[in-house]
């Protein structure tokens, strides 16, 4: 949590912090005692920043679905639009083909650069099944310097 709020001063108006946050299957559930640290980077992070968004892509090296978690808080002018809760919404749940759109602008040679992602793939990215959803709501667990939690 404190390289969180100190990650947080540091960034530009409007900047984004996103990390990686370990296996993402639904099959292992995060207890208390759990070493994983998915749900537990998401529930901090949440104590920090305004938004977050947590997803997972599939990374075949890995074997499996790998957890990420995006954080950001909002500008004044943000504030002013929308709240936090709509601000997040908008990115797991975007308007039909503003991805490819931010893609297109801003992107070298467009969506054809990539391999991986596009419109599509971000909405799967951020749609969980039932049971990963609720796990990562139930995760109470914050990381401290106080409260640290091993990962691997």
């Amino acid at each position: 949590q404190e390289f969180y709020s100190y990650a947080a001063t540091r960034l530009n108006s409007g900047g984004v912090f996103v990390t990686q946050a370990g296996v993402a299957e639904p099959v292992i559930i995060a207890t208390e005692h759990s070493n994983t640290c998915w749900g537990a980077i998401n529930r901090t992070l949440d104590s920090v920043f305004d938004c977050v968004i947590p997803y997972y892509a599939q990374v075949l090296s890995f074997g499996g679905k790998w957890g990420y978690v995006m954080a950001f808080n909002q500008t004044e002018e943000s504030r002013c639009e929308s709240s936090s809760e709509q601000a997040s919404n908008e990115w797991r749940r975007p308007r039909d083909g503003l991805i490819d759109a931010l893609i297109e602008e801003k992107i070298t040679g467009g969506e054809s650069a990539l391999r991986f992602y596009e419109g599509d793939t971000h909405l799967g990215m951020t749609c969980f099944a039932k049971c990963v959803r609720l796990s990562l709501e139930r995760d109470e667990r914050l990381m401290t310097t106080e409260n640290p939690i091993f990962m691997y």
